[in-house]
């Protein structure tokens, strides 16, 4: 990334979006103006390429925007994280080139906010074989039913990257991929979740009543659904290990601010030296599997180890935060980042999904 870039970021995080962090969580209101200051920088198109109005930033350098955002709002990190990442991501490595010509632009300017629009009530981590969405074809129109549960973005999304099942027969081979823009008729947004975390954030339930869709809103062959949200949800997985980086690191120096004033002792400058420790381990993590993922080497196993390590992490360190504190412990960034975290071991796949990746990868044998 480039240093005024960078330092531009920083700038922002610093002056308007930390100090804005707990009135924000407190009243839960969407952060649209930072949305629309990250977009006067060019970062909502951060991963998008210069010929589709994109900053083309490279792996590590994405990772560093989402660390740096996180660790001052963790609401507007998952909010753009899922904007740049799985929201558009999808597009550039399924889509055709007429489809991306029609969104990207729109998508890094700002324009239209991303969704990913995978997981379904009921379906917990089993989001293929559960799956009740689908899409049937009908001439030169694909007619969608079904809903889709916790989405972020869901409320103020412009275009939806939709998974839903063309042959359910099939199973995971039978889920297509689908672009959908906010205006398609029989879509529509349902409940709004009052989550204990990320509240500046918007998660909502989608409904698809007879949604009609054109078939060239279709990304790929159908069938190839699947695939293309693996491979977007491995990029993703990365993502909240950035994201949860940025989370802990913010946590620790909190801590660390703290005991700065009421002279700790020496147990818990030990617990904040281990956590430090982490936080540079994780980092490590994340940009090793970010590095990966630009040299075209697999990444799976190494995308599931940071969001794993990092994701954990953060929960451990935002404990310490309140830990420290004690019966002092009231409204303030160290409540407000312990309650952010939990969620991150939750979404983009489980802890335990992720060990189950990572054991796989190894070669185990399933249980």
């Amino acid at each position: 990334m480039e240093p005024a870039l960078l330092a531009a970021l920083q700038q922002l995080c610093r002056e308007r979006i930390a100090p804005e962090a707990m009135e924000r969580d407190r009243t839960a209101r969407f952060p649209q103006e930072h949305l629309d200051a990250l977009a006067k920088l060019g970062l909502m198109g951060a991963g998008a390429p210069r010929s589709l109005g994109g900053l083309e930033l490279d792996t590590p350098s994405f990772m560093r925007v989402m660390e740096e955002l996180a660790a001052s709002c963790a609401s507007t990190a998952i909010t753009w994280g899922v904007h740049a990442s799985v929201g558009t991501h999808p597009i550039l490595d399924a889509g055709s080139a007429e489809q991306q010509q029609r969104w990207v632009p729109q998508l890094a300017r700002g324009e239209r906010l991303g969704a990913f629009a995978l997981s379904e009530p009921g379906s917990a981590s089993d989001a293929a074989g559960s799956m009740q969405c689908t899409a049937v074809r009908r001439g030169d129109e694909y007619i969608i039913n079904g809903a889709k549960q916790w989405i972020t973005n869901g409320q103020h999304a412009g275009l939806f990257i939709l998974l839903a099942k063309t042959q359910p027969e099939l199973r995971a081979k039978g889920i297509s991929a689908f672009v959908v823009p906010r205006e398609t008729p029989g879509l529509s947004i349902g409940k709004h979740e009052d989550k204990m975390g990320l509240r500046a954030s918007v998660t909502n339930t989608i409904h698809f009543d007879d949604a009609r869709l054109p078939a060239d809103c279709r990304l790929g062959a159908e069938g190839d659904g699947f695939k293309v949200a693996m491979k977007a949800l491995d990029a993703s997985r990365i993502g909240v290990g950035a994201q949860a980086l940025g989370l802990a690191r913010a946590a620790v120096g909190h801590a660390a601010a703290w005991c700065q004033e009421h002279a700790p002792g020496q147990g818990v400058q030990f617990q904040l030296a281990d956590a430090h420790v982490r936080v540079e381990a994780s980092r490590r993590l994340v940009q090793r599997a970010a590095h990966l993922r630009d040299a075209g080497k697999p990444y799976t196993k190494e995308a599931s180890m940071a969001k794993l390590y990092a994701t954990e992490t953060a929960v451990r360190a935002a404990w310490l935060g309140v830990q420290v504190r004690g019966e002092a412990m009231g409204p303030s960034d160290a409540e407000r980042i312990f309650r952010d975290a939990r969620v991150m071991t939750i979404y983009e796949g489980t802890s335990e999904i992720q060990r189950l990746v990572i054991a796989r990868q190894l070669g185990l044998p399933s249980a």
